[in-house]
């Protein structure tokens, strides 16, 4: 039971993002959300910026988004690829996958290990797809839409865990 909750946990706390631009800055904080392991130590915050319209069940339309993940302890990058791909064969078929997998590995070579007060930002919009950033200083862009939709399933997807991050977010 403590390692599902620590996947789900470290899965869900994959990316955060600390000062520096923001590719999406007009956007507005929509929410936030304490990801725990076993309710009581604290993995990540998580905060979602998007357009005030935006609910849980339109999250990934395409609409302009970024998310931000700040870890509040160390964690390799091998454990947040390993997590993040868990998340993805979790969400998807492997078909899906196979047919991104290009652009997962380049992401996945972008991670480095983090420490506390490290965050993560992924910014998408749907003409310059997916950035990644650490700190504030840009890590990667990737630029395709629908490689960064399916990307951000991993944290804002129809997975079981997914949809409890987003109903935390949705309702902070």
């Amino acid at each position: 039971m403590m390692r599902y909750l620590q996947h789900f946990f470290i899965s869900s706390c994959l990316f955060v993002w600390v000062g520096g631009l923001s590719a999406n800055p007009q956007l507005p904080l929509r929410g936030s959300a304490q990801v725990n392991a076993a309710w009581f130590f604290s993995i990540c915050e998580m905060r979602l910026y998007t357009e005030p319209s935006t609910v849980a069940e339109n999250v990934l339309d395409g609409r302009p988004l970024s998310l931000e993940i700040e870890y509040q302890r160390s964690i390799s990058a091998d454990t947040l690829i390993r997590y993040g791909n868990k998340g993805l064969d979790e969400s998807f078929g492997h078909e899906v996958i196979k047919s991104f997998q290009a652009e997962i590995d380049l992401m996945n070579q972008a991670y480095v290990d983090v420490e506390k007060g490290d965050v993560y930002r992924l910014d998408f919009s749907p003409e310059s797809g997916i950035t990644l950033s650490l700190n504030g200083s840009k890590v990667i862009t990737i630029n395709d839409g629908k490689f960064a939709l399916f990307y951000l399933a991993i944290w804002l997807g129809e997975t079981r865990h997914a949809r409890s991050t987003k109903q935390k977010i949705f309702r902070s």
